[in-house]
């Protein structure tokens, strides 16, 4: 059991993180912009914006204090355990999954038509 809620402190933790850097810092993912392009409905935004938090020591500064919180929380008595452990990472783990699964299927459907 320890096991699982390590790795489900971890993603949930990643996976926050990810989203708040997106979220709150939206202009530091393209530092060297030029201008002119679509970035607002090009996908590779996107993937450039989160491959740029996975380099940034902000982030993984931000991401071990997460996974901290939620990895202590998960040893605590049951109140805490419940509010501060297994909601939050139930909950991120269990919209993450839907999300790429949902995205899995749409991208498949719509290229084989």
């Amino acid at each position: 059991m320890n096991y699982t809620k390590g790795i489900l402190s971890g993603f949930a933790a990643i996976v926050i993180v990810q989203i708040a850097c997106s979220c709150f810092f939206p202009g530091k993912a393209f530092p060297n912009s030029t201008g002119g392009g679509t970035t607002a409905t090009d996908p590779s935004g996107f993937l450039k914006m989160f491959t740029h938090n996975l380099h940034s020591p902000q982030f993984w500064l931000t991401t071990a204090f997460l996974f901290w919180v939620f990895f202590v929380a998960s040893r605590s008595n049951t109140f805490v355990r419940v509010c501060f452990f297994w909601i939050p990472t139930v909950t991120v783990s269990t919209l993450t999954l839907t999300f790429a699964v949902l995205w899995t299927y749409l991208s498949i459907h719509f290229r084989n038509q």
